[in-house]
């Protein structure tokens, strides 16, 4: 029984890591990677192209794009964690050498997303 606890708590600190990795440490490097690279010291790329200026940007689908998203890597780490735990080392791994591979990407070539101004088309808007 004692293994099958130690396996639970390894599978929910896991969890716990990839909150802590996938949303605070990603606003650390886009904010330090915003103005230019702190390695290189390359400027960052901007990237906008003219069709940008004809698709609208409808704030309301945003929610579904940002919970669809999370809820789908929150699934796949609690079926990974909890239902098939001795496959979670490797998912785990995987996921953070993608994040890794990404956050170091991001500070040799930094890039900044210039969006349109928007338009209010809804009540609630981000």
């Amino acid at each position: 029984m004692l293994r099958n606890e130690d396996g639970l708590l390894k599978s929910t600190i896991g969890i716990i890591l990839y909150v802590i990795i996938a949303l605070f440490l990603y606003d650390m490097i886009a904010e330090a990677t915003y103005y230019g690279s702190p390695i290189t010291g390359l400027p960052s790329a901007h990237l906008f192209t003219p069709i940008d200026y004809s698709i609208l940007f409808i704030s309301f689908f945003a929610i579904f794009y940002v919970f669809v998203f999370y809820l789908l890597v929150i699934y796949t780490f609690g079926y990974f964690a909890y239902v098939k735990p001795e496959k979670f080392d490797r998912y785990f791994i995987s996921i953070l050498t993608i994040y890794a591979i990404a956050y170091l990407t991001y500070l040799i070539f930094p890039v900044a997303m210039i969006r349109p101004l928007r338009r209010r088309s809804f009540r609630f808007s981000f």
